[in-house]
């Protein structure tokens, strides 16, 4: 159980810095925001301006309409990145509280 719960731990730590990392060369590398989405239904800018965070990772791309400005499209370009943060976290978390569980019974034992 030790063993299972250091892997889990391990593999949550190594997907959360792997997803921080990716986000940074990404926003890096300058390129999210330069493809509108073509299902928008009207003509789109082909730039669009970048709001984005480290913690949780997320990037979302928005776009203004050609013809009409006030009207913007949103994209995260991110979301899978975002998904894999938040799971990793519970991963790390349920791993914490196994690991303090296991401590406490083995301390009650070492105590009888």
């Amino acid at each position: 159980m030790v063993l299972w719960t250091i892997l889990a731990a391990a593999c949550a730590l190594l997907t959360l810095v792997m997803t921080e990392v990716l986000l940074m060369v990404e926003l890096r590398t300058g390129w999210l925001c330069t493809n509108p989405p073509a299902s928008a239904g009207q003509p789109l800018a082909p730039v669009g301006s970048l709001e984005s965070s480290l913690l949780p990772p997320r990037a979302v791309c928005t776009y203004p309409a050609l013809q009409d400005s006030s009207i913007t499209v949103g994209v995260d370009v991110f979301a899978a990145g975002t998904v894999a943060f938040w799971v990793s976290l519970a991963v790390l978390t349920v791993c914490a509280v196994i690991g303090v569980r296991l401590h406490q019974r083995n301390s009650a034992r070492a105590l009888q």
